[in-house]
């Protein structure tokens, strides 16, 4: 692809707005449209600069929650469904508000020990593109 070509193409998306967009699609029925147009498009396009973002991690909680239902069966249960089994049945006895309590802390303890570990991303975000353009219709024909 050209870089004109490539131009076009980021272009001529923004060329109308969603509400023209959505205004066409109203008048158009259902079916099957063959269409032959030549268009002049004319306008400019800014492009931002790329910049870097720190994006954190975060643990995946299911995950978490598998690797310590292992690490407790292998050195107390020996077994993964007696631990689960378990920790539903004491998880059952609390009231609402207490599973809440605990889950929170637990949840923010989690997340500060994985904060503490894992270093946030570091991602690259592509600059802004702005466009004002005018279209003009020199032919069409849809059928």
């Amino acid at each position: 692809m050209t870089r004109t070509e490539a131009v076009t193409v980021l272009a001529l998306p923004k060329t109308y707005s969603e509400a023209k967009r959505k205004a066409a699609r109203g008048l158009i029925l259902p079916g099957d449209y063959e269409f032959d147009t030549t268009l002049r498009v004319v306008g400019e396009m800014k492009v931002g600069k790329d910049h870097t973002r720190k994006q954190e991690t975060s643990a995946d909680p299911w995950a978490l929650l598998a690797d310590a239902v292992s690490a407790l069966a292998s050195q107390v249960y020996g077994d993964d469904q007696t631990i689960l089994e378990e920790l539903v049945s004491t998880h059952n006895k609390r009231s609402r508000a207490q599973r809440a309590a605990r889950g929170s802390r637990i949840q923010a303890e989690a997340k500060g020990l994985y904060k503490a570990t894992n270093p946030p991303e570091e991602l690259i975000v592509k600059g802004r593109v702005s466009v004002k353009a005018f279209v003009e219709i020199k032919k069409s024909e849809a059928r």
